[in-house]
């Protein structure tokens, strides 16, 4: 029973671990994903780790987002085969690290209006540095320590029912052999009770 409590809150853990800790960041914060702004300035700065999240948001129809390699980044031009990202609420994980690329394919978007990113994402990590990071990972502070104090809630939950159920079982074996030692007593009780009688019906 508490062999199978422990495994659960392990895998409640490593689930919810690196949610906690992936961070979500508004490509182009207020302005979004739009013309004529610079996202490489916006990027300048910021920590981007695996397990976080890119949403782009725009107007539905004006503009999308592809994922391109270097290449494609620098001649805003898109490998074939890629597909666009279209609804204006466009969320991609970043899965992988290294250097990551996307642009707009709308028109002469990425060429003449500057709409392109790029960004080095760097390998997951469980304690971020203290060092100056972005506004996106000083908002999740709270929500990780606010995940974190579930978390712990729950493991002592279990640790303490866990516990419980191993004195209530200590409890019944101790309880199953109070009765038998009692029933041996009775018994023995009962056969001396038994012999004196006899001895007694002998002397007679």
């Amino acid at each position: 029973m508490a062999s199978s409590q422990y495994f659960f809150i392990l895998a409640i853990v490593a689930i919810i671990v690196p949610s906690i800790l992936a961070t979500e960041f508004v490509v182009g914060d207020d302005k979004g994903w739009t013309i004529n702004f610079d996202y490489q300035a916006w990027a300048q700065g910021k920590e981007f780790h695996v397990g976080d999240t890119l949403v782009f948001k725009y107007k539905e129809g004006v503009h999308n987002v592809l994922k391109v390699n270097g290449t494609g980044f620098q001649q805003c031009v898109a490998p074939l085969g890629i597909e666009a990202l279209i609804n204006g609420n466009d969320v991609i994980t970043l899965v992988t690290s290294g250097r990551k690329w996307c642009i707009c394919g709308v028109a002469k978007h990425c060429e003449n209006g500057n709409q392109k990113l790029a960004i080095t994402v760097l390998p997951q990590t469980v304690s971020p540095a203290p060092s100056p990071v972005s506004a996106a990972k000083e908002c999740v502070k709270p929500i990780y320590y606010g995940w974190m104090l579930v978390v712990f809630g729950i493991l002592a939950m279990v640790m303490m029912t866990a516990s419980m159920d191993a004195l209530k079982k200590q409890n019944e074996e101790l309880a199953t052999k109070l009765i038998a030692v009692e029933g041996r007593n009775g018994r023995r009780e009962r056969e001396l009770e038994a012999r004196r009688e006899k001895e007694h019906e002998e002397r007679r």
